[in-house]
């Protein structure tokens, strides 16, 4: 008797391949978004310390107008450079989401497909199972026969 082939097992691949691929994106995404993540803290850091310095230059007594000029302009720098990195954190975290809900779907895909086998596959033992019993009884059958004959004469 021939084993159990599931026809479909090239496309249960291909599932599991996307299933893969949709894992490896994932992972590159987040790593993304931990280092865009990253940067935002250092630029975060790096306007509190303009803060401070600026804070510094205006102490009671001499104003540096210069330095007051050049942090103030630092600062600005700063702050678009931090709105545009918040809009880059953001865009990832969309992102990862997308890859989640990808991956997600590719999963459910790849199970269910799995389940039909595994349906198929039970089918096919029982069917076997049945074959198999049918078989048995036949020769059972006979063999009673041929016995019941050789006992007759």
């Amino acid at each position: 008797m021939k084993g159990f082939h599931f026809r479909l097992e090239s496309v249960l691949s291909l599932r599991r391949h996307k299933e893969e691929m949709r894992q490896t994106r994932l992972a590159q995404s987040l790593r993304s978004l931990e280092a865009e993540k990253n940067r935002l803290e250092s630029i975060e850091n790096n306007l509190k310390m303009g803060l401070a310095r600026l804070a510094a230059n205006v102490q009671p007594g001499e104003l540096d107008i210069g330095a007051i000029g050049l942090e103030s302009s630092y600062l600005q720098h700063m702050e678009a450079e931090l709105r545009e990195q918040r809009k880059r954190v953001e865009a990832w975290e969309r992102q990862v989401a997308e890859d989640i809900d990808a991956l997600l779907k590719a999963s459910r895909d790849r199970k269910a497909l799995e389940k039909l086998k595994e349906s198929w596959k039970t089918a096919f033992l029982r069917e076997a199972t049945r074959k198999e019993q049918n078989g048995a009884e036949e020769i059972a059958m006979t063999r009673y026969l041929i016995n019941q004959g050789a006992e007759v004469d």
